[in-house]
């Protein structure tokens, strides 16, 4: 089978293709992972098949990706948006298989930064000289007059910290050192200072002239004594149309790299913030967010740090999104007080209280403990008294379905030795109305 595109092929890794008939149209979406010297389709269309033997169907190579399930999302989009399972021209039978998932393309953006860094320009578009000498106030620089049309500008929050005054004076003096010159400034720092504008992108339900790159640079400028002209690149919409705002987000931080010492470095925190979003879009993919961080220069430990604290973020942002509204979060001083007036409610001679939470990774181990307070404490027991509480759903839920089944036998060891073992459950959810 002739196939178009070849030169995409990576050797081992999958691909998306399409097979279209010559004679009349109709064509296939696939993914495969074998060699297409070798492998033709998977597809079992026998009217497909029957074209393909009689030489009528060609092969592009539409699409490759590290990640098998980036394929996957490739294909699913791709056919719901040509409505492969009800469209004549299809010989697809469904629209895939639904994955729930976001293609996060880090690779075209790291492309798109690397080209924005090196040339100030991306998809053909260069950066301009800006001149704000009738821009700003004629006695207070550092302010735009009301008129300016750069008062339109949006400054997309890709930091936990959305301004770090210390490093933009540190930018203000390198442009007052060189008479606010931008060329200069560059060929004897090395020091490229750019202002990056998405124009009329979708923001918070409106249009606007978004900055995504250079937010310290801009203000930096109209702090600085000398600095008029301004550098911009102004992306237009065509272009960034098609980047998602997950992509938009990593891009910013590609235009940060922490390798050059002159600009505010991406840190931990960002990276977590941007890997948790990569989570939610990709429906937890590793792939994705191991690919993010290798184009970033964090040492080995660094990248299993931050993959644990987005596994950790993750996992609290779909617990409260899951979280029914009535849950009694018990980290709250209110619902503390509670749990501390069951205690006092069943303390007594003799008797050791303990509160445990079921968020434990083992409530074993705590239980442990009070067996041993049972078998060689000082103090003589007759009862212990145990107050549980869950941190959330999905501890309730473990509970439920692994450590329950363990009290009543914990129970038994302790009435050998003539002590009363009980447990009491803080209730998980209140009643409506309450």
């Amino acid at each position: 089978m002739e196939t178009k595109n070849i030169e995409k092929y990576i050797e081992g890794k999958p691909w998306g293709y399409k097979l279209t008939n010559k004679i009349n149209g109709k064509w296939y979406y696939g993914i495969a992972k074998d060699d297409p010297t070798i492998y033709t389709t998977s597809s079992k269309n026998t009217e497909l098949l029957s074209a393909i033997q009689k030489g009528e169907v060609e092969r592009t190579i539409e699409y490759v990706d590290d990640s098998w399930e980036h394929l996957q999302t490739w294909e699913n989009n791709i056919l719901k948006q040509n409505n492969a399972a009800t469209n004549p021209k299809s010989y697809n039978r469904s629209n895939g298989i639904a994955v729930n998932k976001e293609i996060v393309n880090d690779k075209m953006m790291k492309k798109v930064a690397d080209d924005i860094v090196m040339y100030n320009s991306v998809s053909g578009v260069n950066a301009v000289d800006v001149d704000l000498t009738n821009e700003v106030e004629s006695n207070n620089k550092s302010r735009l007059i009301p008129t300016s049309i750069y008062n339109n500008l949006i400054f997309f929050q890709i930091r936990n910290v959305k301004r770090n005054g210390e490093h933009e004076n540190n930018i203000a003096d390198k442009i007052d050192e060189f008479y606010g010159n931008l060329d200069t400034l560059e060929e004897s720092t090395g020091q490229k200072l750019l202002v990056v504008v998405l124009e009329n992108r979708l923001y918070n339900g409106r249009p606007v002239n978004l900055v995504i790159g250079g937010n310290h640079t801009w203000h930096a400028t109209l702090k600085s004594q000398f600095g008029f002209k301004v550098r911009m690149l102004y992306i237009p919409k065509s272009v960034h149309e098609k980047w998602s705002d997950l992509e938009i987000r990593i891009l910013g931080q590609y235009l940060n790299p922490r390798d050059k010492k002159t600009i505010l470095e991406t840190n931990e925190d960002d990276a977590v913030k941007t890997g948790l979003e990569i989570y939610k879009k990709t429906n937890k993919s590793t792939t994705s967010l191991t690919s993010y961080l290798n184009n970033e220069n964090w040492t080995n430990k660094q990248k299993d740090r931050i993959k644990q604290r987005v596994g950790r973020e993750y996992e609290k942002w779909e617990e409260l999104k899951n979280r029914p509204q009535n849950f009694i979060d018990y980290s709250t001083p209110e619902q503390k007080q509670l749990i501390d007036e069951k205690v006092k409610e069943l303390e007594g001679s003799n008797t050791l209280v303990r509160v445990m939470s079921t968020g434990k990774a083992s409530i074993g181990d705590p239980m442990t403990k009070v067996l041993h307070e049972i078998f060689n404490g000082e103090k003589r027991l007759e009862k212990i008294k145990i107050v549980l509480y869950h941190p959330n759903m999905n501890k309730y839920n473990e509970f439920k379905n692994k450590w329950e089944q363990y009290f009543p036998t914990w129970q038994r060891l302790a009435k050998h030795e003539n002590v009363d073992l009980t447990w009491f459950e803080m209730p998980h959810l209140i009643n409506e109305g309450e």
